[in-house]
């Protein structure tokens, strides 16, 4: 999706309407790694898990969310059911994957996501 909000904006709009809908997320990729191990200059999407229900579509809807097929700088992943964020963590008002998911998503994504999984582990996960 691409949502017209600067990363700032975006890091608080974003989970404020999901909390307002009720929809549990946890915020994963490049955004929750910079959060746990800071290393990246600049993070240009936002990646969040979110466990399904016909709510995300209203939250979407508010944020005027539009489908992309490139430059999107929201990404949605559907996850089957809350036990698959179960870990996740509040900090700053917001709710963050475990490091070890972030961790794993990072090793699914292109570009320095990678790089950033490899600091991620050396940094927080210590292995």
């Amino acid at each position: 999706y691409y949502v017209a909000l600067n990363h700032v904006d975006a890091t608080y709009r974003i989970p404020k309407t999901f909390d307002k809908y009720r929809i549990e997320y946890a915020l994963t990729g490049e955004a929750a790694a910079q959060h746990y191990a800071p290393w990246l200059t600049h993070v240009s999407i936002m990646r969040f898990r979110l466990v399904y229900s016909n709510r995300i579509e209203d939250a979407l809807s508010e944020l005027e969310a539009k489908l992309t097929t490139e430059g999107a700088n929201l990404s949605v992943i559907e996850v089957a059911s809350p036990k698959d964020i179960a870990f996740r963590r509040r900090e700053d008002d917001l709710w963050y994957a475990h490091p070890i998911q972030v961790y794993l998503d990072l090793l699914r994504l292109e570009g320095r996501a990678k790089d950033a999984a490899q600091h991620l582990r050396e940094e927080v996960i210590g292995f």
